[in-house]
């Protein structure tokens, strides 16, 4: 799915004690590109991009389950990548820790140990930290 030039992501705040949600800020489009492309010399196994999706996922900028359109994000934006995402691959991060937001994530719980859960977690905060958050 290709998202218009004009759009925008919503960036919520649930406060699940009351049920309501309030608007917090907007992501541009040009905003999580520039996230993408940025992040990606980091990425040196395609399951690492599934730190850009949960960063995304956590600011509501894709759903927790579209890994599809995720997967067409990173495509579209750097597509000579040579560690591209797949649904899969995504999927199969998605266990343990690793399916909370990034706040959350354990070493001791997560399906990586080590540097390499370092390198995700590395991952998530630089995509969070060029989304101004």
């Amino acid at each position: 799915m290709v998202v218009p030039p004009t759009a925008n992501y919503f960036v919520f705040e649930v406060n699940s004690y009351y049920g309501t949600t309030i608007y917090i800020d907007e992501i541009g489009e040009y905003q999580v590109a520039r996230a993408i492309r940025e992040v990606a010399p980091m990425v040196t196994v395609g399951r690492q991009w599934y730190a850009v999706f949960r960063a995304l996922a956590d600011l509501y900028v894709v759903k927790e389950s579209d890994y599809d359109e995720f997967c067409v994000m990173v495509k579209e934006e750097v597509p000579k990548h040579p560690h591209l995402p797949t649904r899969l691959e995504m999927q199969r991060m998605a266990v343990f820790s690793f399916a909370k937001p990034v706040i959350f994530w354990t070493e001791k719980d997560a399906p990586v140990k080590g540097k390499r859960f370092d390198a995700y977690k590395k991952i998530a905060q630089k995509t969070k930290e060029l989304l101004g958050r």
